[in-house]
């Protein structure tokens, strides 16, 4: 019980946080009406636990926490009447189908009709653009189907915001904290949020005054520290509405930050696009590496497992090691299905009572399979990189037998071009761990450091010797020192995440009385390259219990000698001649085939063998949206797919168009399936 109440106590929101760990004042973001059922329903040891989104909505299936009885929710989590049945439900309307079942079954039985039905997509989530067809008027939702003020008009809108833009609206007009939220490409947060917090009054700075009065303060740390000596940098993890993740926030002292060679190049329009920002997420991810082995924050399915696990739900999700959801998941007791890459469980594909697990194929996106298919379709079978292209100059470059290497289908091999060349040969040599991990890492690294092609560019402007550019991507040898456990004058002792409750975890001295993050390089100096010949009996004790797994926060396995060893790894890979060399042309990997340098290197990584048949080059289409077009065409020939992109049987047809179902009958065939699970008594409303 006293384990379940810390884990409570972990996923209450910021503004729940104890004083004595966080001294500053947060823009604290409420518990939602699910999260608050549910920590008082847990409180009480009730037999049922309203199960949450990571989001703070209801999940669409509500079950007993003995799972033997389940029913479907509305947005409110009220039970859907009929619903309730032995078990899991085979499925359950989403919230937006809900709503518009609830709209014509109201019609139908009142004889009157509507001029305004929700549009839903076909993975049940609202569409962004709504329309009333009567009124001939638009507007834009947001994901709970809440319209969007100030964007109805006549038509429909080009573009609606996301929930970080909604949120930057909301300050500029003067509600909420002076600090705006870091917004991604579409609109939405960024995991990694940002802001500057005064050391005198312990308030969060008023970054939007600040800003607009002293652009050029912003421009490098001397400058800032010069106009705002008494300020401390803050940053977070952040959920998908921006709420801050507990036991995530650092506080990241800029007294030690130097000025880099991208600073003051350019006087940036907003606080989102300073290097400032830039060098402090990088900073705030390397010290996950410590705390988590990942250069990353939580993902959605890591939030809600971790939450589910805790909470004594029962079902818990399943996560691959880059955070997205495993294709099978399993209940405690019960059947398994398959889920696609949002977690939502694939009608139809559920295993029978007692049966086997059902053979689920990892349910990658329209877009995902497009960029894989022009891959191999422009630079052939194995990607993009080739013995012609990368590393042409380490061809014959020797490699030393203890290398890992990895037996190609056929050669050149990208995967073996990659640890030939050097590149990898840091971040595998030594591990203990497999190689898939250390890949998993690489890749968030790559795609964090450089979220985009400009500043992967900016970088190979500017960077003549490759020594030089981990310190002008993190501002000094924070990486490097971080590698070596030395926060020293890094990091400040007002975050919420608690050093002195991890390593007390481990066992390990000099955190037995509320030490902080001060404390670490002493304690921890024992490292991987410690000689064992001369090694003193407490020193080979401290290595032992730094090699011992531990079960951190929202569930990861920590083990402090395998971190350590991966951030010495990163440190020494960003010092490479061969690295830059990659940046060099991974900067020119079309966005249709790679949308970052993440991508770039995952394409790389996972590039299939030389034996590939040309029939094997088909290219999806895909709407702006990301989802399967409708059609799909190749070879002269064309055939309906539905929302996974799988063929509809007997839709083939040669040198025409088919046709396809319309959204009458695709929604017809999906009511008559919902229809055909659900308990006697349940009411739908078929088109």
């Amino acid at each position: 019980m006293a384990l379940a109440l810390w884990a409570l106590s972990l996923l209450g929101s910021a503004s729940l946080v104890a004083a004595n760990i966080f001294e500053y004042q947060v823009d604290a973001q409420p518990l939602r009406p699910c999260e608050l059922q549910r920590e008082k329903a847990f409180l009480k040891q009730a037999d049922y636990v309203p199960q949450c989104a990571e989001d703070g909505s209801f999940q669409t299936v509500q079950c007993q926490q003995d799972g033997r009885s389940c029913w479907c929710v509305g947005a409110d989590g009220r039970e859907v009447p009929g619903s309730r049945q032995p078990g899991r439900p085979v499925a359950c309307l989403s919230f937006c189908q809900l709503q518009k079942q609830q709209i014509l079954l109201s019609g139908y039985a009142s004889g009157t009709a509507t001029s305004y039905l929700p549009q839903c997509q076909d993975s049940g989530d609202y569409s962004p653009v709504q329309c009333d067809v009567r009124r001939e008027q638009c507007w834009c939702v947001d994901a709970e189907g809440m319209e969007v003020y100030g964007t109805r008009q006549p038509g429909k809108p080009r573009r609606c915001p996301r929930s970080c833009e909604i949120r930057n609206r909301r300050l500029l007009h003067g509600v909420g904290d002076k600090s705006p939220p870091q917004c991604s490409p579409d609109g939405g947060f960024l995991p990694v949020q940002c802001k500057f917090v005064n050391t005198t009054d312990m308030m969060v700075f008023d970054l939007i005054h600040s800003f607009n009065r002293f652009p050029d303060a912003f421009a490098t740390f001397s400058a800032f520290r010069s106009r705002f000596p008494e300020v401390s940098g803050y940053c977070h993890c952040a959920d998908s509405q921006g709420r801050e993740l507990t036991e995530t926030g650092l506080e990241l002292l800029l007294d030690e930050i130097y000025d880099t060679i991208f600073a003051g190049l350019d006087l940036a329009s907003t606080f989102a696009e300073t290097t400032l920002l830039r060098i402090l997420q990088r900073r705030f991810l390397a010290v996950q590496v410590v705390v988590s082995g990942r250069f990353r924050c939580p993902t959605k399915c890591e939030v809600e497992r971790f939450a589910a696990a805790n909470f004594g739900h029962p079902y818990i999700p399943s996560c691959r090691r880059n955070g997205d959801y495993q294709a099978v998941q399993c209940p405690r007791d019960g059947p398994c299905w398959c889920v696609d890459a949002r977690g939502k469980e694939v009608h139809g594909a559920r295993s029978p009572p007692q049966g086997d697990t059902p053979s689920c194929a990892e349910a990658p996106s329209c877009t995902w399979e497009r960029r894989q298919a022009l891959s191999r379709l422009l630079f052939g079978p194995v990607g993009y990189f080739s013995r012609h292209s990368l590393f042409l100059a380490y061809e014959k470059r020797q490699v030393s037998r203890g290398t890992a290497r990895l037996a190609p289908s056929c050669p050149p091999s990208i995967r073996e071009l990659l640890v030939d060349s050097g590149v990898l040969r840091p971040v595998v040599e030594g591990q203990g761990r497999q190689l898939s991990a250390s890949e998993s890492l690489l890749q968030e690294a790559v795609r964090m450091i450089f979220p985009s092609r400009e500043l992967a560019r900016l970088a190979l402007q500017f960077t003549t010797d490759p020594q030089r550019l981990q310190q002008n991507l993190f501002g000094g040898r924070f990486l490097a020192n971080v590698a070596q456990f030395n926060l020293s004058g890094a990091l400040g002792t007002r975050g919420t995440f608690n050093f002195s409750q991890f390593f007390q975890r481990l066992g390990l001295p000099g955190f037995q009385k509320g030490g902080g993050p001060l404390d670490l390089a002493q304690p921890l100096s024992v490292g991987s390259d410690s000689n064992p010949a001369v090694e003193s009996p407490g020193a080979a004790e401290k290595g032992e219990t730094m090699n011992k797994p531990i079960v951190g926060s929202f569930g990861f396995e920590v083990n402090l000698r395998e971190n350590q060893k991966a951030l010495k790894s990163l440190a020494s890979l960003l010092e490479l001649p061969e690295f830059l060399r990659f940046l060099q042309h991974a900067v020119s990997v079309p966005e249709d085939i790679a949308r970052d340098l993440g991508d770039v290197m995952e394409v790389a990584l996972r590039s299939q063998g030389c034996e590939q048949a040309p029939g094997n080059l088909f290219v999806p289409s895909c709407t702006a949206e990301g989802v399967y077009e409708d059609v799909q065409c190749f070879a002269g020939q064309c055939w309906c797919v539905d929302a996974q992109g799988r063929e509809l049987p007997g839709s083939r047809v040669r040198g025409r168009q088919p046709r396809c179902p319309t959204e009458c009958e695709k929604q017809r065939a999906q009511m008559q399936n919902l229809l055909g699970s659900q308990p006697a008594g349940s009411s739908l409303f078929v088109p």
